[in-house]
């Protein structure tokens, strides 16, 4: 906790744990699984407000799926959290990564990367090697998650968190092993990408297209009539009526032949802007 709110305080965006409690050497203090709702442990409680200030907190499931406990460690029940499990190459649960739910019964682990032969850097030797371990899966995980957060900084943990789920290889049918999966960072990136271009003025999306070609125009052209041409790489020109919606044109362009294609678009006292696009 001292850790968190030290990193809250030089402006960390993200912080990596592996680190996970149930047993103490003291054993009045160890945890049972029924204390693991996500709102009892101290170090659940710190890892849901650090989130709550804008912190993406990625924490492992931990490595007591073949043990008598078998259960997702704290801080990994907290709700707000990116809880980590560990698969092989072939996206199959290691039979060590901690299970869930979280015994307020959210879905837990959150999703999962590779933690299974996962290459690493030797602490002894400084030579690569590979390991097994949530603790793997996790850092791994982080790392595409920040790059993910620098794509879209205007993106709180909660809708990074949210994303990731919903590009994952199991979203339609998750479990309380591998979560809601493999998380996609590609697809994330992409739709990032599509919803950045969506919100500027005068951009052209997606590109390359297969189907339907967006076009944002500025809030100036509103009722003014609208003049689109459209040509092939030859010059040859193409007539196509597009649909407006507010400040959006919606071209179809499942018809064209793949290519690169030219769209000459301005309104009556307005000059005419050439964009390109690639129909695939």
């Amino acid at each position: 906790i001292a850790a968190a709110e030290r990193a809250d305080s030089i402006g960390a965006d993200l912080i990596s744990s592996s680190l996970g409690y149930n047993t103490f050497d003291d054993t009045e203090n160890s945890y049972t699984y029924e204390q693991l709702d996500g709102h009892t442990t101290p170090i659940a409680l710190a890892a849901d407000i650090a989130v709550q200030k804008g912190i993406f907190v990625v924490i492992s499931a931990g490595n007591e799926g073949n043990t008598p406990w078998q259960h997702i460690l704290t801080p990994g029940d907290a709700e707000k959290v990116l809880t980590v499990g560990s698969v092989n190459d072939q996206k199959i649960v290691a039979n060590t990564s901690g299970k869930g739910p979280n015994a307020a019964g959210q879905l837990k682990p959150d999703v999962c990367a590779l933690g299974v032969q996962a290459a690493v850097i030797s602490s002894g030797s400084g030579q690569p090697t590979t390991q097994t371990g949530t603790s793997y899966a996790t850092p791994i995980l982080a790392g595409l998650a920040a790059c993910l957060m620098q794509a879209a900084p205007q993106k709180t943990p909660e809708a990074i968190k949210l994303l990731l789920h919903s590009v994952s290889d199991h979203y339609g049918n998750p479990d309380n092993h591998i979560g809601y999966g493999v998380p996609d960072f590609k697809q994330a990136l992409q739709s990032v990408e599509i919803k950045k271009i969506a919100d500027e003025v005068g951009a052209l999306y997606p590109n390359p297209v297969q189907h339907t070609l967006y076009i944002n125009l500025p809030p100036s052209w509103s009722n003014k009539r609208m003049v689109l041409k459209l040509f092939d790489a030859t010059g040859r020109q193409f007539t196509i009526i597009p649909r407006q919606h507010d400040e959006r044109l919606e071209l179809d362009v499942s018809g064209l032949v793949p290519g690169i294609y030219r769209v000459r678009l301005g309104a009556s006292g307005e000059k005419l802007q050439t964009l390109t696009f690639v129909k695939l």
